[in-house]
């Protein structure tokens, strides 16, 4: 897939050594560089984007607890609203990470959500 860029009112320039392609490395690339100017309001819309392209789902969110547990606070409960997510949590320890859990928002609305134990498994 691929976009034409030039000037409409020179239709001339519609050639296509100046296509645009939006597919792979190349529209990956258009996406970093948009986000390095427009960080970070711009990765939500960059990461939807690419995903969408892909043919992929969010299925998970990740972040950190330092000097906490890896466990879920009443923050990231409130903050949750992906259902059927994953929502995975490393502890750090002094600077390194220490523990990871995963947990899955489950609950049909606002009103009923909460996080169930996810079992982590790696394979290779």
């Amino acid at each position: 897939m691929g976009a034409y860029i030039g000037s409409s009112a020179n239709p001339s320039s519609l050639v296509s050594a100046n296509t645009a392609r939006l597919d792979s490395w190349w529209f990956e690339q258009a996406l970093l560089n948009l986000t390095k100017r427009m960080k970070p309001r711009f990765i939500g819309v960059a990461t939807t984007a690419l995903m969408e392209t892909r043919g992929e789902d969010i299925v998970g969110f990740y972040h950190s607890h330092p000097d906490h547990p890896a466990r879920w606070s009443p923050t990231d409960l409130a903050e949750a609203h992906w259902f059927g997510c994953s929502y995975v949590i490393t502890s750090v320890e002094k600077g390194a990470a220490a523990i990871t859990n995963s947990f899955e928002l489950t609950g049909t609305d606002e009103s009923d959500k909460k996080f169930v134990d996810e079992k982590i498994a790696i394979e290779a």
